[in-house]
Parts: structure tokens; sequence; C-alpha cells
């Protein structure tokens, strides 16, 4: 030990290597898609009063995952179509909107579970603004990790945009 610190130190010094694997793998993929579905501006462009559907698609790639749940607050500029937000299984709660959350119980190894809202795109909202939607899924055995936008794990996790009036002169 040098002067000044703790002594006790380990000494990790050693020979040989042994693999480590882990008994379960747990792993859970969001990803997340919108749609326009009240189309009351340019035809298939989302615009001030068009009402948009998110989807999430929530997969179990590893052991069974218990007490799964999703949360997402809907996107800024758009408000909340109440009781829109549904689940393929267990419980939906939007009563704290624009807050959402599901309680989906148990996820098993190769499951999947679909969680839909819907949003109306704010009157004034302006042409090339951007909405973002990302929400996150958790559970009693896994991290939270945020939805993705175009489901490959392997390149991050992209939140779900979709531009106003059109393509955004904005570039990520």
């Amino acid at each position: 030990s040098q002067d000044g610190t703790v002594s006790g130190e380990r000494s990790y010094t050693g020979s040989g290597n042994t693999d480590v694997t882990p008994e379960n793998d747990y792993r859970l993929l969001a990803s997340e898609s919108v749609a326009i579905v009240v189309d009351g501006g340019n035809a298939g462009v989302a615009d001030p009063g068009d009402t948009l559907e998110y989807t999430v698609a929530i997969t179990n790639t590893g052991a069974t995952a218990t007490n799964v749940t999703y949360t997402e607050t809907v996107p800024e500029q758009t408000t909340y179509v109440a009781s829109s937000l549904t689940t393929s299984q267990g419980t939906a709660d939007d009563g704290s909107a624009p807050d959402l959350s599901v309680d989906l119980g148990s996820l098993a190894n190769s499951a999947t579970a679909t969680v839909t809202y819907r949003v109306t795109v704010d009157g004034g909202t302006p042409d090339g603004a951007r909405l973002y939607a990302q929400g996150q899924v958790s559970s009693d055995v896994t991290t939270t990790s945020p939805s993705d936008s175009d489901g490959t794990p392997v390149n991050g996790a992209q939140a779900t945009i979709i531009p106003v009036g059109g393509p955004s002169p904005m570039t990520d």
C-alpha cells in the first residue's frame, strides 16, 4: 500500500480464466411507431388537428419477465385523446395524462404485448415542428429501457419522430 491509502487493499492477481454466464437472459424490446389515423389537412402529412396513433410492441426475447410496465408522456404540442390508451394484456392507466402507464404483468419468452394511444396535433403547431415520442419499459428483472423507432437495438434507441406540415428542414 502507498502512504495515505486504506490498508486491507485486495490483490487481484491470479492466473486462469473462468467464463461467467448469467443464469437467465432478460431482454425487453419496445418498438414504437406512429400513424396518422384522422387526416384532416394535407393527405399523408401530420397537420394541426390531425389525430396520430402511436403503437408500441413490447417483446420479451429472454426468460419470463415479471411486473413489466410501460410508461410514456405524450409528445409536446399534442393533446392526449381521452380513453385511447389500450393494451393487449394487463391494465392501462391514463388517469395522469399526459403521463401514461401500462402494467403488463408477466411477459413470457418470445411473447409480445401491444400498447396504443392517440393524440391530436395542437392547433398553432408550426410547419416543420417535430413531434418526439419515446417511452420506457421496465420489469423486476430488467433495467429500464427506452422505446426504439427502428426496432434495431444495436444502434441505440431512437425516439419516434413525425414532422408537422411535411418534412422538417432540420436534420439529426
